[in-house]
């Protein structure tokens, strides 16, 4: 794992369409969009891009902030916004072991790790729930 730079931008832009894809999300951003949303990311001094690398090659990313828990503000609160594996690379091992490499590493041990996942990723849902993730919080819309 590396810290991403602009240089990256047009991979990641790629990579966070094949997530949107992946988890059967309603976001209809193209390419352009993604890259200048993924720039906000990499130049704010708040939000993390690490690239996740094999044999120095790009396999996937993931995006993240620390901050602080809402009513515990003594506790550190990590929001693990996208996190994604290459389609090719997934099933491997490379996820969890990025996870693991993580904690510890870039995120503080002692964090609650939060993160969303749309309720129709199924593969996504159990993935998280193997690396020991629980239901915290159901979130219900009504579209018009």
């Amino acid at each position: 794992m590396r810290e991403a730079t602009p240089a990256d931008l047009p991979v990641l832009a790629v990579m966070n369409k094949g997530l949107i894809e992946d988890e059967g999300s309603r976001n209809s951003m193209g390419l352009e969009a993604l890259q200048a949303q993924m720039r906000g990311w990499l130049e704010a001094e708040d939000w993390k891009v690490r690239m996740l690398e094999v044999k120095g090659k790009p396999v996937g990313y993931v995006l993240y902030r620390v901050g602080r828990e809402e009513h515990f503000s003594e506790n550190p609160r990590v929001y693990l916004r996208q996190f994604y594996v290459l389609p090719d690379r997934q099933k491997q091992g490379l996820g969890r072991a990025a996870m693991g490499m993580s904690i510890g590493h870039h995120l503080p041990l002692d964090a609650t790790v939060v993160l969303d996942v749309l309720a129709n990723n199924r593969a996504g849902i159990a993935f998280w729930r193997g690396l020991g993730f629980r239901d915290h919080a159901l979130t219900l819309e009504r579209r018009p």
